[in-house]
């Protein structure tokens, strides 16, 4: 039995850490498939969906995955641990397939449009060529891939 979780003698497991209980956890992943059903409805092609409705599907998967995570983790039953990685998997992907905030929010946007900072950017394009052509990193015995690290205070465009 998982730690802070109880049998009660219906059966069920009840939380005695102070958590949410497993049965009020699974409950809520059933109101959030239900929301995800009546927001897809009809609606087959994901091309055919707004960008709100595309974000709000993501975040209700987002949520779903969560929670799933948590039944997961805290179940004492090997079948629901293994039924809920699952869902926990699945809601995952179908989160990302409507997009990340990123890729949908800075669309189109090039760092030519970023004024200043070229000392920055010739930086950023260094890595991008890099990238971009691996046969450069083979060359230079360079193994794991690259990573840029931006730091700054907030707002001042490390994500575009």
């Amino acid at each position: 039995m998982a730690l802070g979780v109880k049998k009660t003698d219906d059966g069920k497991e009840q939380d005695v850490s102070g958590k949410a209980s497993l049965d009020k956890i699974k409950s809520e992943i059933e109101v959030i498939k239900a929301r995800i059903a009546g927001m897809i409805g009809n609606t087959a092609d994901m091309d055919q969906m707004s960008r709100e409705k595309k974000a709000k599907l993501r975040g209700e998967y987002s949520a779903l995955a969560r929670l799933a995570k948590q039944v997961a983790q805290r179940t004492t039953s090997s079948k629901d641990r293994e039924f809920y990685s699952l869902m926990c998997e699945k809601a995952r992907e179908r989160a990302t397939a409507y997009g990340s905030i990123m890729t949908q929010a800075s669309r189109g946007i090039t760092l030519d449009d970023v004024k200043g900072l070229t000392h920055v950017k010739d930086i950023a394009r260094t890595f991008m060529y890099m990238v971009q052509h691996p046969e450069i990193m083979k060359a230079y015995h360079m193994e794991g891939g690259l990573g840029l690290l931006m730091y700054g205070a907030p707002g001042t465009g490390k994500s575009m």
